[in-house]
């Protein structure tokens, strides 16, 4: 039975909390060895902004703030923002455990800032903005940060943590960040887009079924559509999807069910990837037999391949895509790992995953 809800690091630490509020405590490098173009690779880097959302309201002569004073964000705008010209927005959301901090490392090959591969690099090239919130902490593990994704019924679990056993409302908390962003910075509305890690992946899908009038496209890393699994996902218009995934992802499961990674998870299954997408792909009018394409292997030491599936026949363009990462672990491609590769996987070097996101993003504005 469905629920119907439409309300607008380290190590030591893994035995006392859910593993998938757990997994991106730790970074370690490894390269990317995918080509870096040269305008990427010789941008001037642009600028941070660690900001409050800290919106003030006067009720009466009582002066309240809002329940999201806790939960900072960084904003990184590219050297070409001036504010008078409208720019697309990114909004990278961390994995359970982690923090904003860590959601801009991850992206990095060897968790290296200045390297060209990075989101905010390809930001800074192409002319968009990255914003990286914080999720809850819960009051015994400050600096362990979640979402609250979904689940938590009908024998799924509740993704993650704190966030979603207290129910934390993170489909306003976005709706107000969104809102705040547009009043501080010069964003175009019709060119939000949304990625994440693990329950971050987990969340960007939740914020496309609840908020589709405020995102462009996703493109989901390592997390499945949890919310969907109990709750209706009934998006007003279609959205353009392109989930990223590994094969033996031992932390959610690509084909779906309990997790299997470090000993310690959350109690329930987690949706499959092909469930995730096979819902995508209804909702947006597509085909349901996708079109496989095994892309050259690039890096034939990472143990890992990729094939594309594309769903045809989607309506108003809304393309629903994914890359398979055959032999993939819990992790971001073309990025830096999580916690030991023993538990997660293997870290897919066939792609950089900052780079492909912006061109699939690029081709899907707002219609």
């Amino acid at each position: 039975m469905k629920i119907r809800s439409r309300s607008p690091a380290t190590l030591v630490l893994l035995a006392s909390i859910p593993l998938i509020a757990a997994i991106d405590v730790l970074q370690a490098g490894i390269p990317v060895t995918a080509p870096v173009t040269g305008s990427v690779a010789t941008c001037p880097r642009g600028r941070d902004e660690t900001r409050l959302m800290l919106n003030w309201y006067a009720q009466g002569r009582v002066i309240t703030r809002t329940r999201w004073a806790l939960r900072p964000y960084i904003v990184h705008l590219p050297p070409s923002y001036t504010g008078r010209q409208p720019l697309p927005v990114v909004i990278n959301l961390h994995g359970g455990g982690g923090n904003k901090e860590l959601a801009r490392l991850m992206s990095c090959p060897n968790g290296d800032l200045n390297n060209p591969g990075c989101l905010d690099r390809v930001a800074d090239c192409e002319g968009f903005i990255t914003v990286y919130p914080d999720g809850t902490s819960s009051p015994r593990f400050r600096n362990i940060r979640t979402f609250n994704a979904g689940g938590g019924a009908d024998g799924y679990a509740c993704v993650s943590g704190y966030a979603c056993t207290e129910k934390v409302d993170d489909v306003r908390y976005f709706t107000d960040l969104i809102d705040t962003l547009q009043k501080i910075y010069n964003i175009d509305p019709a060119r939000v887009y949304l990625t994440g890690f693990s329950n971050g992946a987990a969340m960007v899908h939740r914020l496309a079924c609840e908020l589709p009038d405020r995102i462009a496209a996703i493109a989901p890393v390592a997390g499945g559509n949890q919310f969907s699994a109990i709750d209706y996902c009934t998006p007003v218009h279609g959205m353009p999807v392109l989930e990223i995934h590994g094969t033996d992802d031992r932390c959610w499961p690509f084909a779906g069910g309990p997790q299997l990674c470090g000993g310690v998870s959350l109690p329930g299954d987690f949706i499959s990837t092909p469930a995730t997408i096979a819902g995508w792909a209804s909702r947006d009018g597509c085909q349901a037999t996708p079109v496989a394409e095994d892309l050259p292997d690039i890096d034939t030491r990472d143990g890992t391949t990729v094939t594309r599936l594309s769903y045809p026949g989607c309506s108003n363009g809304d393309d629903v895509v994914v890359l398979r990462i055959n032999g993939g672990g819990h992790t971001w491609p073309g990025g830096s790992p999580t916690l030991p590769l023993a538990m997660v996987g293997n870290v897919s070097r066939e792609l950089s995953t900052s780079r492909v996101m912006w061109e699939f993003f690029k081709a899907h504005p707002m219609r």
